[in-house]
């Protein structure tokens, strides 16, 4: 009898270290469950820190796009005028050799 007392005993004492084992791990799944909630909220955020980035990049990419586009114009423009401005000194400066050549040509007959 004391046989079998000493082996309840020891089955006993088994139960009881498979029952602390199995709420060791059920309490280290808990926390390795509140650990991956944890980590998914600031994956959340993080992704939503990103979008907000993107966005803002988006917008400076537009503004970048926009002020290149005024440079391209206003490059345009004075280019332009300043080719204007070139065929005028141009056509007044043959003007004025035309006409200098005309009073040497005059001045010559006389």
């Amino acid at each position: 009898m004391q046989s079998q007392s000493q082996s309840l005993s020891d089955e006993l004492i088994k139960v009881k270290d498979l029952q602390q084992q199995i709420q060791t791990l059920t309490d280290d799944n808990v926390d390795l469950s509140n650990d991956n909630e944890e980590a998914l909220i600031q994956l959340a955020l993080l992704k939503q820190q990103l979008e907000v980035q993107e966005v803002e990049l988006s917008g400076y990419i537009d503004e970048l796009h926009e002020q290149m586009r005024e440079f391209e114009a206003t490059s345009e423009h004075n280019l332009v005028a300043a080719v204007n401005t070139a065929r005028e000194e141009e056509r007044l400066l043959t003007s004025t050799e035309v006409d200098k050549c005309k009073d040497v040509f005059l001045r010559e007959r006389e």
